[in-house]
């Protein structure tokens, strides 16, 4: 009996131990576990960055290698450099950056009105302070040059470049390719206004469109009328397909401001 009693309280007092070395465990994989989850927190801070948003309505991400035809005429054009993407999309940091131009010169205006002299490069301060924030920058083309190259360079708080070339064409103009036999004929367009406009098409009958080309529609008004939707300058180009293969809508390049007319087609050659 004495035996089996220092037996018991031998188990009774390594009870307590094991409780001891158990919660000792615990305890340490806890302090693992918190610390890990603490330090990743740090490290996560230290990689990540905050939302940058540096955008234009003509300037593009310089990869694009964006182009638009510009009236020769053209005494100046307006591009606007914002520090968003829309009301929700916003780089509340300032935002500091560097326009040069290539073939003409470029000048910015203040918010009581004054300009800035014309200058090769510019300076622009998009203040943000959490709100959206734009800058008017007016483009001047060299009088004699072949195409304007407008860059929009960032170096606060990110660096990115922004940019367009603008090349002098003349006014809009359209030409039709086609010939006797074929069953399409290609509309071409040269858009040469940098903002967009809708223009009015006018088909002989058995002539449509091709109803896979997003930016056509057909008119509300009775007869062969369509909607062209041309969103900014550029050349863009429409089949047209021929029910009658006797058809020639050829054309050669022609003039026009919002309306194109092809119900007058040339004699069959």
């Amino acid at each position: 009996m004495r035996q089996l009693n220092m037996s018991d309280a031998g188990r009774r007092r390594r009870i307590p131990v094991l409780i001891f070395l158990i919660a000792a465990i615990l305890l340490a994989f806890v302090g693992l576990t918190l610390a890990r989850y603490v330090m990743q927190k740090e490290e996560s801070g230290v990689i990540e960055t905050k939302p940058f948003y540096f955008t234009s309505d003509l300037l593009k991400d310089e990869s694009e290698n964006k182009e638009y035809y510009i009236d020769p005429e053209t005494k100046s054009f307006d591009i606007n450099i914002l520090n968003a993407v829309d009301s929700k999309r916003i780089t509340k940091d300032k935002i500091i950056c560097t326009i040069t131009v290539e073939g003409g010169l470029a000048s910015v205006h203040s918010g009581d009105g004054v300009t800035s002299d014309l200058e090769r490069q510019i300076e622009v301060v998009l203040e943000g302070n959490g709100e959206q924030a734009s800058q008017r920058v007016t483009i001047t083309p060299n009088p004699d040059a072949d195409a304007v190259t407008v860059k929009a360079a960032s170096s606060t708080p990110y660096q990115k470049t922004l940019s367009a070339t603008f090349k002098p064409a003349p006014g809009n103009q359209y030409r039709v390719k086609d010939s006797v036999g074929s069953r399409a004929a290609v509309l071409t367009i040269i858009y040469v206004r940098t903002d967009s406009t809708d223009i009015t098409l006018a088909l002989p009958e058995n002539v449509i469109p091709d109803e896979t080309t997003s930016w056509v529609k057909k008119s509300a008004e009775a007869g062969q009328s369509f909607t062209l939707h041309i969103p900014e300058s550029g050349v863009y180009s429409l089949v047209l397909l021929k029910k009658d293969i006797n058809q020639n809508l050829v054309k050669e390049e022609t003039s026009f401001d919002t309306q194109i007319s092809l119900t007058a087609a040339p004699p069959e050659s």
